[in-house]
């Protein structure tokens, strides 16, 4: 195909969507979300949001790259890879102002590309059922819709850039065409990582490893399970010639990741680790958070990763991987914020598609958490801080989650159409 008919054929396809009228509504909806952020940037937040500490580590990498993670820098720390903050030295170069609008534009962008890399990771298999376009649209729609959407614009987050990349991994797992695409595919989920460690979390749900309690055998794909990990591990392995060559940059990301140089504060995270961090807090009892966190971990971490070894259904695919991973790093990670959430539902969304033996168990654990996280999650967050004097604890979102997250269990372990739990 060359690249006039490839024009000619996505402009067909968009057509398409835009007779819907859902659609129609979720596209100017999403670029009210879109105008917001600029209005109040140029208004009452010119100087709150997240894009200024992207900024300054913009700035920081041009006049005192050592100093990268040096906290007086910023009004919030910069906890991620060395590599990822050469990101924001274009917007850097451009002014503040104009760098907000550029970055901006960019997340737009790449929301709409979001879209597209959707389509292909739904339709990329020809296998599966009930695969309509009215459904494929439904849920296209749905994205641009999440109210998520609208904190991760008026912020200036990078999660959008996350889900791309985390799309595409999921596209070159999904095509198999050859063991090239494991590679690829690894390489795609590492540069996700380098722009925000916490997908970190999805690196053990790429080990094809299959533990058969029945017959008390443990079967390995070491091959395959291997390239992905050295696509995963190649682009990270550019950050260890920062760290090598400037030690200050080693040091002090440890100590801004897991040395708890910043103070523990009460916040409106949803995580599991955050809720008992804030309990402990208001109860005046020393802690860890990096303790609390482990701990955490190792009670879902690992008994998740345990369910993916030892997963009988047969539609149990990389989406669904990738779903397990990411609700497991918000339900343990130190601070999971409302933002975070637009690089879940895109890829949950995915999951629909492959999951046609088990619509019941959908329908009643994975949907309500979905739905209830792209358009409730946010109200509770609001309610946290009208209330978080008296009740300190925005626990409803981590019940959507734990509903996701026991939809997924549920799923892997579904064998003959019998539900193994």
């Amino acid at each position: 195909m060359d690249f006039k008919s490839f024009l000619l054929n996505k402009k067909n396809n968009f057509k398409e969507f835009w007779n819907e009228k859902l659609f129609k509504i979720a596209f100017f909806i999403h670029l009210f979300y879109f105008a917001l952020s600029l209005i109040l940037f140029f208004t009452i937040l010119h100087n709150q949001n997240d894009f200024l500490t992207y900024y300054n580590v913009g700035k920081q990498v041009i006049t005192n790259l050592p100093d990268l993670y040096n906290e007086a820098n910023y009004d919030w720390p910069f906890r991620y890879f060395p590599l990822s903050a050469f990101i924001f030295v274009p917007f850097y170069l451009l002014g503040y102002d104009l760098g907000f609008i550029g970055f901006q534009l960019l997340n737009l962008i790449t929301t709409y590309s979001i879209c597209v890399l959707m389509v292909k990771c739904i339709s990329v298999n020809s296998n599966v059922e009930d695969l309509d376009k009215k459904r494929v649209i439904l849920y296209i729609s749905i994205f641009l819709l999440i109210i998520p959407h609208s904190i991760n614009y008026i912020l200036g987050q990078i999660n959008l850039f996350v889900t791309f990349f985390l799309l595409i991994s999921i596209y070159f797992f999904k095509t198999k065409t050859s063991l090239f695409m494991e590679i690829l595919g690894g390489i795609c989920l590492g540069i996700s990582i380098i722009i925000k460690p916490i997908t970190v979390f999805i690196v053990p749900f790429l080990l094809l490893i299959k533990i058969d309690l029945k017959n008390k055998k443990i079967n390995i794909d070491f091959f395959r399970s291997i390239l992905r990990l050295i696509g995963v591990i190649f682009p990270l392995s550019f950050n260890i010639l920062f760290f090598i060559f400037i030690p200050s940059l080693w040091n002090g990301f440890l100590e801004v990741n897991f040395l708890g140089s910043t103070p523990e504060i009460v916040n409106h995270s949803f995580s599991i680790t955050r809720l008992v961090l804030n309990a402990l807090n208001l109860s005046g009892i020393s802690s860890s958070s990096f303790i609390v966190f482990f701990v955490i971990f190792m009670l879902i971490g690992i008994f998740g990763i345990f369910i993916y070894f030892i997963k009988v259904n047969p539609q149990f695919d990389i989406t669904h991987a990738f779903s397990f991973g990411l609700v497991i790093m918000l339900l343990v990670y130190f601070d999971s914020w409302d933002h975070h959430l637009v690089i879940l539902v895109p890829i949950l969304s995915i999951t629909f598609f492959y999951s046609s033996n088990s619509p019941l168990i959908f329908k009643k654990y994975v949907k309500p958490g979905f739905f209830g996280l792209s358009f409730f999650s946010m109200l509770f967050t609001g309610l946290w801080y009208l209330i978080h004097d008296l009740f300190p604890y925005n626990f409803i979102p981590t019940i959507f989650l734990l509903l996701c997250f026991y939809g997924l269990i549920k799923f892997a372990l579904k064998k003959n159409g019998r539900n193994q739990l």
